[in-house]
């Protein structure tokens, strides 16, 4: 009516099927003498999540990331727990996170959990800072002999692009320089031009 087909043994380790009755068969270390098999839940894994940084107006997005060894495969579940801010979500089955924050300058704590569907479930979390910027302003623009003076605000940790196109129609903008990332004071860029020259200039926030 039945058979198993096994391989090398461990002393005080047993194989059965687990559920009852079920197709899997699994290497269990809990002795149940007449009664069902079981296996021990463990926790799954969480993966750190590093602090994040958005600039209002952007939407915050990536994907928590867990394991878990038990077998048979069990379902994950993410969540958020209570205290995260307004307009947060996680995607319960993929672990994807997004926020589209309606306020700067913020910092807000954020923890998220991630659930087994074990007997009975465990769990594990992991707490990060989201840090909200403002959009960049711009504190002085202007024109000294045969240089333009570009100025603003960057506050720590903000990373920008400064780009400039010579034709609005073509729509085509090139970078200004390497990008930059703000220490919390104001950053100043000075770029050479000729008399009759017409240039645009603009700054990008980078994600």
């Amino acid at each position: 009516m039945d058979a198993v087909a096994f391989g090398p043994q461990q002393n005080n380790v047993s194989q059965g099927r687990y559920p009852d009755g079920g197709n899997g068969i699994y290497f269990m270390t809990v002795p149940t003498p007449r009664t069902a098999n079981f296996i021990p839940n463990t926790a799954p894994t969480l993966a750190p999540i590093p602090n994040q940084f958005v600039t209002l107006g952007q939407t915050l997005s990536f994907t928590a990331s867990a394991t878990d060894t038990d077998q048979p495969p069990q379902n994950l579940a993410f969540s958020l727990l209570p205290g995260a801010p307004n307009g947060t979500f996680i995607n319960p089955s993929s672990g994807l996170f997004t926020w589209a924050p309606g306020s700067a300058p913020a910092t807000s704590s954020i923890s998220v959990k991630v659930a087994d569907n074990g007997s009975p479930s465990m769990s594990a979390t992991q707490s990060f800072t989201v840090t909200v910027f403002p959009r960049p302003q711009v504190s002085g623009a202007q024109v000294r002999s045969n240089q333009f003076i570009f100025s603003w605000f960057a506050p720590a940790g903000q990373n920008a692009q400064l780009e400039y196109s010579d034709d609005l129609v073509v729509g085509a903008w090139s970078p200004l320089g390497s990008p930059f990332t703000g220490a919390g004071t104001t950053i100043s860029v000075t770029n050479n031009i000729t008399a009759s020259q017409r240039r645009f200039f603009r700054l990008r926030v980078l994600p």
